[in-house]
Formats: structure tokens, sequence, C-alpha cells
């Protein structure tokens, strides 16, 4: 088949440096952030594999735990990074991509958390959006870190809880969150 039949691929490795393994798709913006450890790349993507446009890549960020990027709303995606968690959000008057710290108030205590449970379990984070009050909550490790970020009243804030066991699994279904734990709902 040919690229314009609904099938194509794109390389990755050819639009940023070194070749990685790709973890995770975010909607962002209209279009679709690919991470990898190192690299973010941000696609338009089409039923037309000819149509498929780069949009941009974001060198030196990204993730190594897939299940904590999590899309916040249309222009903003939240993920965990080595130095603690970020997002891509839209310059204003713009729309170019750039990647905000906003977990800078909580990164060093994100950090002490990778080192004590170790970037493989780390790596298992998972994250959702609360689905009462929109909340982007991150489960790692024994704590649910949780941001409270509501920029038109000018509120970001974080705060965490330590459960005393490990978060496996979060859901939500419907306007309910759960949790697991081995096999504890």
């Amino acid at each position: 088949t040919t690229p314009s039949e609904d099938a194509g691929f794109i390389n990755i490795s050819q639009e940023s440096e070194g070749s990685q393994a790709l973890l995770a798709l975010a909607s962002y913006n209209g279009s679709t952030a690919i991470f990898a450890r190192e690299n973010i790349i941000i696609f338009t993507l089409s039923t037309n594999a000819e149509e498929n446009v780069l949009i941009n890549t974001l060198e030196n960020t990204g993730t190594f735990a897939p299940h904590s990027v999590v899309p916040f709303g249309n222009t903003d995606v939240f993920y965990l990074h080595d130095t603690g968690v970020r997002s891509i959000r839209s310059r204003e008057g713009t729309n170019a991509a750039y990647v905000s710290d906003v977990g800078s108030a909580i990164d060093p205590f994100i950090q002490d958390i990778i080192a004590d449970v170790g970037e493989s379990a780390a790596a298992k984070s998972k994250a959702i959006i609360d689905p009462r009050d929109g909340r982007y909550l991150l489960g790692i490790g024994n704590y649910i870190l949780a941001l409270s970020y509501f920029p038109e009243v000018k509120i970001t804030a974080w705060s965490y809880l330590d459960l005393g066991y490990p978060v496996d699994h979060m859901v939500r279904s419907g306007r309910d969150m759960y949790l697991r734990s081995g096999d504890t709902i």
C-alpha cells in the first residue's frame, strides 16, 4: 500500500538525536505529543500519512514513567521527569510548545521519593486527573501527590498523602476514582 491509503510510518529517530524507545502518547493542542526518555516530539497526525506534520521537538526532557503522562485540558500535558513533575504547555500568543517546571515547589521531595523507591519502581508511577475537581494526581511509591492548578484564580499548590502502601493502579470511572494496591481496591 502507499501512505495515502490510511497506512504509514514515521521514523521518529530522524526527528531527534539518537534512537530512543517511545514510551507514551498524549493529546496536546490538537496534535500528538510522543514521549521518549529524553525527547518529546509533537506531530499533527492525519488519516492520510502524507499529511503528518512535525510541529516541534523538545530536547532534554521526556519521561521514564509512561503512565504518569496525562493531558490536562487541551493545551497542557503533565508528566514525571527525572527531576520532578513537568508539563508541556503553549506559549501565549504563539502556540509554540515549551516545558514548564510546574513541579518546582515539590521537585526535591519527588527526587527523594524516586531515590528511595528506585527508578524501576518509580517508572511504574501512575497518574490521573481527579474526576471531581480536576487535580493532577500522581501515585509514586506509597505517595499520592496532588497538584491543585487553577490558573484563572492564580492557584498552584502541591500536597501529598502517604498511604503506607504502594499504588499499583489508578483509574477513574465516571465521577469516581479507584486505587489498587496488590489485591486491595
